[in-house]
């Protein structure tokens, strides 16, 4: 087997490294958020939030900073109805926001103004927030709401812009909303800009209960309880490059021919009626049909590709390099490039027959690992025994064909988490990638490592 400084980065993906349970705390944990304002060469420090505490439940947090001195801030949330900002070093409850009418399930901050801090409600609403001390009187700057949700609206994400942000909730609706530049001519007065309609709206993906939502540049990423799959979409015409659409273009409930309505230009037809969306991809994640099991996408680096993370509610956590399948595509069509091990990329290892004795005794296909030994490399894989091409083409299939839209990839790699059994709530990446935090039931949490020998 290759040595670890053989193996190549771009391509490793996680690995176990340990897990941790809280003494005498046997809750769930709900949500965990690394912060994300490091600097190069910084420990990277990441929140927890479960349980219970002063009768109130916490569902959900998120990261930003102090205006003024650039303090690490937590913002907590849950079942109270109310978002708390915590001064992370001091543990000083600095200020609370009120306005919802229901628990509060998810809290997203603005990626290019940590100003501006989103919270989902299962009061129908989306509401956004200026954190900004000069807006401390009225610091709620807008409400989604009016036509997005009929029922609690579970998971937001921001678009990297921040100018969209996503919505999905138990009615099994995804909403694209277009918000405003905060802070906006309402932002700290008395009345918060009110946005009544989604640009897009569609209850097509899924067929029930949406958790998990989350932007991949311009496509989406979403998840169902029931389903058994992560779906990677993208909806016709939309670009973060084009202008913001004006307000007043949002399609209205009465123009609900169909379960989808967008305000996008369609770019094609299909059967007379406009192309509204296309499904690109699936993600197989058995076991991960219930309520709160939510992905976390790492958006990759100028070396290293994104990856998606999911635990699912038997400790195991699987991971899928999305450059990966752009590399197989590219490769797959050019069979001297597949049997030569210098031009074929080190993830796809080939099955081998191994030989021993007289025979073949036994089938056994190589590691995940993308490592291939350095003899194999020299005489095209196939040191340890005959290499059943059609056999690891089936394989690679399996985990990177990208031509059926309704077939489940498998897994790229899977990691159990040893020693403690819990059912997976949330993943999340550290901002260089290198780490992977899982946390779930029984108050136990996982750490997972890529390039552990840096």
């Amino acid at each position: 087997m290759a040595s670890r400084q053989q193996i190549q980065p771009e391509w490793e993906l996680p690995v176990f490294k340990e897990a941790h349970q809280l003494p005498d705390f046997r809750r769930d944990w709900y949500s965990v958020k690394f912060y994300p304002y490091t600097k190069p060469g910084d420990d990277s420090v990441f929140a927890l939030v479960g349980g219970r505490h002063d009768d109130e439940d916490f569902y959900t947090c998120t990261w930003t900073k102090d205006p003024t001195n650039g303090k690490p801030l937590l913002c907590v949330a849950g079942s109270g109805a109310l978002i708390r900002i915590v001064d992370a070093i001091s543990g000083q409850l600095l200020r609370t926001l009120y306005g919802h009418g229901g628990e509060i399930n998810d809290l997203a901050i603005c990626p290019t103004n940590p100003k501006i801090l989103a919270s989902a409600s299962e009061d129908l609403t989306v509401r956004i927030w200026s954190v900004d001390p000069a807006h401390e009187n009225q610091p709620c700057a807008a409400i989604l709401g009016g036509d997005g949700h009929n029922d609690k609206v579970l998971t937001i994400a921001f678009h990297e812009n921040g100018r969209y942000l996503l919505s999905g909730g138990a009615d099994g609706v995804i909403n694209l909303w277009t918000l405003p530049a905060f802070p906006d001519e309402n932002t700290g007065k008395n009345v918060p800009t009110l946005v009544h309609y989604p640009h897009f709206s569609t209850q097509e993906i899924h067929q029930y209960i949406v958790d998990c939502v989350q932007f991949h540049d311009d496509l989406i990423l979403s998840k169902s309880d029931r389903e058994d799959s992560i779906v990677l979409w993208s909806i016709a015409g939309f670009s973060s490059s084009s202008p913001i659409p004006d307000v007043l273009s949002a399609p209205t409930a009465h123009e609900r021919q169909t379960s989808t309505r967008s305000a996008f230009s369609p770019p094609a037809l299909t059967d007379g009626a406009p192309l509204q969306y296309t499904r690109l991809l699936q993600f197989d994640i058995p076991e991960g049909d219930i309520v709160w099991m939510r992905f976390s996408l790492f958006p990759g680096t100028e070396t290293t590709g994104p990856v998606l993370a999911f635990c699912n509610k038997f400790s195991k956590v699987s991971f899928w390099d999305l450059r990966r399948l752009e590399e197989y595509a590219s490769i797959i069509s050019t069979p001297e490039k597949i049997k030569d091990p210098v031009l074929r990329p080190k993830f796809l290892n080939p099955y081998q027959r191994r030989q021993r004795g007289r025979g073949i005794i036994r089938g056994r296909r190589r590691s995940n690992s993308p490592t291939d030994s350095t003899a194999s490399q020299r005489s095209g894989g196939d040191v340890a025994g005959t290499v059943d091409w059609e056999k690891s083409k089936a394989g690679w299939e399996m985990r990177y064909a990208m031509d059926d839209p309704l077939k489940d990839l498998a897994p790229h790699r899977e990691e159990v988490v040893k020693g403690l059994d819990f059912c997976g709530r949330q993943a999340a990446w550290s901002p260089d990638g290198r780490w992977c935090v899982v946390v779930g039931s029984m108050g136990v949490w996982a750490v997972l490592q890529r390039w552990g020998n840096k």
